[in-house]
């Protein structure tokens, strides 16, 4: 099933046409400027920018400029004490390659192992391949994203490999739940925390509040054999993150639940 935004497709790649012309048309001046000292050099320049052209040609021709020993006009029967080449020319719109990109630009294609129109139509199995993109294709995102460190792991063995991608799968799997249950509670408890602009939200990402926690601290004061933990720069919106996301994690920034019945929490004390 064949699918393509023709108007965005197009406007994309008319802006990266013009962005070619204005870059390339420039340093093709630089290049205009600069002598040679044979005509091969300058042709050899001029194919080696012509090739790095992707949506334009290049239409130049080498110019010789007799260079003589004395300023001023020559004399008729001065002989030039020797040449220097330039390169002159226009760039112009390849239609050719134009065509070729726009014809690819925007497509892609969505395949299924279900053959049986009726049951899964063009409509149908495009509303399933959008549904996925705000969980599965945004969730294999999140693994190539910087943060994970991905990039920075070089394997070679098939067993490495496969190891690697199944502890980034298992990531990927409890980052999904955990973003789940948050955002359940909070819709549930009607509670919101700040967003990007501090404005509260009820759907924020697991990565956004891996950073909302960044700048917590505990610190560690000992008096004699004793060790009192105290939480440093903790705002409310990270405890109503903590209370969503229940007793464990609470315990790990040294959180005390108070009781009276069986999964029915009290209040929440720090522990100083």
């Amino acid at each position: 099933m064949p699918l393509y935004p023709p108007l965005r497709a197009g406007c994309t790649l008319t802006k990266n046409i013009r962005n070619e012309n204005e870059q390339e048309g420039k340093n093709f001046r630089h290049l205009n400027n600069q002598p040679f000292a044979c005509e091969a050099d300058a042709i050899k320049a001029a194919e080696q920018f012509a090739r790095k052209l992707k949506y334009h040609k290049l239409q130049y021709k080498i110019k010789a400029k007799n260079l003589y020993e004395k300023k001023g006009r020559p004399e008729c029967d001065e002989k030039p004490a020797r040449q220097e080449w330039y390169i002159s020319g226009n760039l112009f719109i390849d239609n050719n390659a134009v065509g070729a990109a726009s014809g690819r630009k925007g497509f892609f294609s969505i395949t299924t192992n279900e053959l049986d129109y009726t049951a899964l139509n063009y409509e149908q199995m495009l509303g399933v391949y959008k549904a996925q993109g705000v969980s599965v294709e945004r969730g294999f995102r999140f693994l190539k994203d910087p943060m994970f460190y991905a990039e920075s792991l070089y394997l070679k063995n098939s067993g490495r490999i496969m190891a690697l991608i199944m502890i980034m799968a298992l990531s990927l799997l409890v980052y999904s739940l955990a973003e789940r249950k948050l955002r359940k509670k909070l819709e549930d408890a009607d509670l919101s925390v700040p967003n990007q602009l501090g404005k509260p939200t009820r759907t924020p990402t697991i990565r956004w509040i891996f950073q909302l926690f960044y700048p917590v601290m505990i610190l560690s004061v000992h008096k004699g054999e004793k060790m009192k933990p105290i939480l440093q720069y903790f705002e409310p919106y990270h405890e109503v993150v903590l209370k969503c996301l229940g007793d464990n994690v609470k315990k790990m920034y040294f959180l005390k639940i108070e009781q009276r019945n069986v999964g029915c929490i009290i209040n929440i004390n720090i522990i100083l």
